[in-house]
């Protein structure tokens, strides 16, 4: 199981646990595909956030889909921060999805095309501010900071 990895991991690897792989994507997939979803999603006044648990294969965000959730997040919070949020919000979704994805009888829904987004640009970093989002909040570090590894 992968949450938010942002490789691409070979159809070998994939293939090693019986059941396959299962990743968290802290977006709404088709839609968000790429390894920054919230930060695409603060590239709009009023962002749409959620959470995708799909298959693993070799191709990026690319396998079926298991569940999907919508999740509404605070006003204001950042890209790191939501993500934080979102990951949290996939547990529950897993503790149901998981035992049939174990027994190899989860239901799929298979993944449609969707636009690829990579890593955000400069210029999508000053857009981000300018509808007035943060990609990262100085709460966020300081929180990383005090976090006992």
């Amino acid at each position: 199981m992968t949450f938010h990895f942002d490789q691409i991991l070979s159809a070998e690897t994939i293939a090693v646990p019986p059941s396959g792989g299962l990743n968290v994507h802290a977006g709404l997939l088709p839609e968000q595909r790429g390894p920054t979803p919230t930060l695409h999603a603060l590239l709009t006044p009023a962002p749409r956030f959620g959470v995708t648990l799909h298959r693993l294969t070799p191709g990026i965000d690319a396998g079926p889909i298991l569940a999907r959730a919508e999740v509404t997040l605070p006003q204001g919070i950042s890209g790191l921060a939501a993500a934080e949020a979102l990951h949290l919000a996939a547990l529950p979704m897993l503790e149901q999805v998981l035992p049939s994805f174990v027994a190899g009888a989860a239901p799929e829904t298979p993944m449609t095309a969707g636009p690829y987004r990579s890593f955000p640009s400069a210029a999508e970093f000053r857009q981000i501010r300018r509808v007035g989002h943060r990609p990262v909040a100085l709460a966020d570090v300081i929180r990383a900071l005090r976090m006992r590894v």
